[in-house]
């Protein structure tokens, strides 16, 4: 079934001069309305190729070695949606990937390695710098996916789902308003038993926990004020 046109892109002076429009706020919300499981099965994806220093390793005869709580695996992966010019629907969003990488443990930026610029990577910031890359000039919203089970760095809250830190949210205030969609995502556990969560059945994927919050929400919840705008 092809694609209703939108009214706006029936005038060229508004939507199909100098390669297109940007979507409106409707189109946004409604693009990540329908487009919301395939978001979510992004970010749980960009979680494969997240590298912590807490992962397992082996010894050299091929015994497990763990490094840190099995609950603990500090391995992120986001999904955002980003926005640019475009003359239909297609070319106007994109879903881009970012996961996070640490060599070595520690705190402060002087022990956290990547090897581009000598500093940790999270996954918010990898993905929302992809889409940059991509020449997408917005972001509506994103999904972060991770089992990393701990307490946020600064604030010391422990959430259900873990949420982007407190760097990370002083990285998305440039680009998030205070009512931008973040939905924070971990597989269910058989202690998950509250029947008002929402559990998603995935055939590849497995059982998964999720939760709906805002930018703003989440800024609150670990009383900052970023997300304040």
């Amino acid at each position: 079934m092809s694609e209703a046109p939108n009214v706006l892109d029936l005038f060229p002076a508004i939507g199909l001069r100098r390669g297109g429009r940007m979507p409106t706020m409707w189109e946004r919300t409604e693009y990540w309305r329908r487009n919301r499981s395939t978001i979510i099965r992004a970010a749980v994806m960009a979680e494969r190729w997240a590298y912590s220093h807490r992962q397992e390793r082996w010894h050299s005869d091929g015994r497990p070695r763990i490094l840190h709580h099995p609950t603990s695996i500090g391995r992120y992966g986001t999904a955002v949606l980003a926005c640019k010019p475009g003359i239909n629907e297609a070319s106007r969003f994109g879903i881009r990937m970012g996961w996070n990488f640490k060599l070595r443990p520690g705190e402060g930026d002087l022990v956290q390695y990547h090897p581009l610029d000598g500093h940790k990577l999270c996954s918010e910031p990898d993905a929302v710098l992809d889409a940059l890359n991509a020449q997408y000039s917005e972001i509506h919203g994103l999904a972060l996916f991770s089992d990393n089970m701990q307490a946020e760095d600064v604030s010391g809250i422990f959430s259900n789902i873990q949420h982007p830190c407190s760097d990370c949210r002083g990285f998305l205030l440039t680009f998030l308003r205070q009512s931008s969609p973040i939905i924070v995502v971990r597989h269910a556990l058989p202690c998950d038993l509250d029947p008002r969560a929402e559990i998603i059945d995935d055939p590849a994927l497995g059982r998964l926990l999720v939760e709906d919050w805002t930018f703003g929400r989440i800024c609150e919840y670990h009383h900052d004020r970023m997300g304040r705008r």
